[in-house]
C-alpha cells in the first residue's frame, strides 16, 4: 500500500525531527538523516522510536526496500570549518556537497529539511555522467531512478558554490562529479570534472578536505 504523498510530507522522524522517505517496497518509512526505518502497518505508519530498526538490521526477505547501512560509505570532513562531520551514503544513493546559507560562525552545518533543486542544465550533466559511468542508470533528480538523493552535505565555507559537486555510491564504486563549480573540485590536488574515488583520496572542494571511508559498514 503506497501512502499518500501528502501524508508522508507531515511526517518526521521522532529521533531526527527530520523529513522521511518511503521504501521502495512500500513497507517502511526511512529516515536518511538518522539511518532509522519504521513500519507501515495496515496502511499506518508506526513512527514511534521504540518501533524504529536501524538500516541494515532488517531481514534478507525486507532488505530489498529500504537502503542497508550494510553496504554504506562514510564521507568526512577532514579539514575545514567543518572539521569532524560525518555522513553516510548507501550504495544506490548519492549526495549534493555546497555552501551553507547559515552564518558562517553558527554551529549548524547540516540542512535536514531537503535537497536543492537542480537547473535543467545541471540535471543534464548529472545525466550524462551517471549513464556513461554508472551503466544507464537514471540520474537522480529527486526520490526517483536508480540513485536516490539524500539530503545536501553543506559547509560553512565562503570558497565553494552554493551547489558544487555530488557524490554517487553505484555498484561501479564511489565517484564524484563536479557541479560547474565556480573554483572546481580537486582529487589529489589535481582539479576534476569527474572521478571514481580510491580509498587513499583526498577531494578538496574550496578550502574543505573530504576523505570517503571505502570500507563499507
Amino acid at each position: 500500500m503506497t501512502l499518500p504523498k501528502e501524508l508522508l510530507s507531515l511526517l518526521v522522524c521522532p529521533i531526527s525531527l527530520a523529513p522521511v522517505r518511503l521504501s521502495g517496497d512500500g513497507k517502511w518509512v526511512v529516515c536518511p538523516q538518522s539511518q532509522m526505518q519504521y513500519p507501515i502497518r495496515d496502511g499506518v505508519p508506526i513512527m514511534v522510536a521504540e518501533e524504529g530498526v536501524k538500516m541494515g538490521q532488517i531481514s534478507s526477505e525486507e532488505e530489498g526496500g529500504a537502503m542497508s547501512t550494510e553496504k554504506a560509505v562514510v564521507i568526512y570532513v577532514a579539514e575545514g570549518k567543518n572539521k569532524g562531520l560525518e555522513v553516510s551514503l548507501p550504495i544506490g544513493a548519492c549526495r549534493a556537497i555546497g555552501r551553507s546559507l547559515d552564518d558562517m560562525e553558527s554551529t549548524r552545518v547540516f540542512d535536514t529539511s531537503g535537497v536543492l533543486g537542480l537547473d535543467d542544465s545541471t540535471k543534464q550533466l548529472v545525466m550524462n555522467y551517471v549513464t556513461k559511468q554508472f551503466q544507464g542508470q537514471d540520474a537522480v533528480v529527486g526520490d526517483i531512478g536508480s540513485f536516490r538523493r539524500m539530503p545536501d552535505i553543506s559547509l560553512s565555507d565562503h570558497a565553494i558554490s552554493r551547489l558544487h559537486a555530488m557524490v554517487f555510491h553505484g555498484p561501479n564504486g564511489v565517484g564524484v562529479l563536479d557541479l560547474v563549480s565556480k573554483n572546481g573540485t580537486f582529487v589529489n590536488g589535481a582539479e576534476v570534472e569527474s572521478k571514481f574515488i580510491s580509498a587513499d583520496d583526498v577531494v578538496t572542494v574550496g578550502s574543505s578536505k573530504l576523505r570517503i571511508n571505502l570500507s563499507e559498514s
